[in-house]
């Protein structure tokens, strides 16, 4: 084990305990640690900071004007859905936030839908392939058993259907084990930290996605670190 391996256990071992110790009541500030301290305690590679305070990780295709304004309005957006006391308020506003932020890129989202035996949080269309949308925004990391059930919505589609699975503080190791042991990976899982990267521009949503599905085509990932995906240029 290197030395920086230990550093980033031991700093997610503290910031989660201080996370823990301190008061219970959701905050913008916490939300943001949550998926800090899980990339310091699941992954031996270092956390990215801020895209813009890292060059390597800002994408060479400028943002035009117009859609970096409304990006800096989603992200504050989002921010204060991070504070919001009441968490099925902020679930309900998380939905539309998402989907003013794949309007944003023409991903084409559809509002969450009802058919025969299941409720279905979205869809949007991205190269012309249908995705289907599971939202949960916990304040810890999801089990097998949410996973479990949008894998079984997915498979009860169309032989090619997909899924993204907006998990904010995203899964446990041992969720991602179950998802794929025995079966080909359907869906892939954003997290919290891939929301904030892309809302401070380091990557378009469209670009993310598409990285991430050759991540989960290649090589049947569902969890992708966001330096991964900025490695591959």
């Amino acid at each position: 084990m290197c030395s920086s391996d230990l550093d980033n256990r031991t700093v997610g071992k503290l910031l989660k305990a201080f996370i823990e110790d301190i008061d219970p009541q959701p905050s913008a500030e916490i939300e943001i640690c949550r998926p800090i301290v899980i990339r310091l305690l699941d992954h031996n590679r270092p956390v990215p900071v801020d895209s813009r305070h890292h060059p390597a990780t800002v994408s060479q295709h400028p943002t035009p004007p117009e859609i970096s304004r409304r990006l800096a309005e989603l992200k504050d957006g989002f921010l204060k859905l991070a504070a919001e006391t009441d968490r099925n308020k902020a679930g309900l506003q998380f939905e539309s936030f998402l989907n003013r932020l794949f309007e944003l890129f023409d991903l084409k989202p559809q509002k969450p839908f009802k058919i025969i035996g299941e409720q279905i949080d979205g869809s949007f269309d991205l190269d012309h392939e249908i995705y289907l949308l599971e939202l949960k925004w916990e304040n810890h990391r999801l089990c097998e058993a949410p996973l479990l059930t949008f894998r079984g919505k997915i498979e009860g589609k169309a032989t090619l259907t997909r899924g993204v699975f907006v998990a904010v503080n995203g899964i446990t190791t041992e969720a991602q084990d179950a998802i794929t042991r025995g079966k080909q990976a359907s869906f892939f899982v954003v997290d919290g930290h891939d929301l904030l990267t892309i809302l401070s521009e380091a990557m378009s949503l469209p670009e993310f996605l598409r990285r991430r599905v050759r991540f989960l085509a290649q090589e049947g990932r569902v969890c992708v670190p966001f330096f991964e995906l900025t490695e591959a240029d």
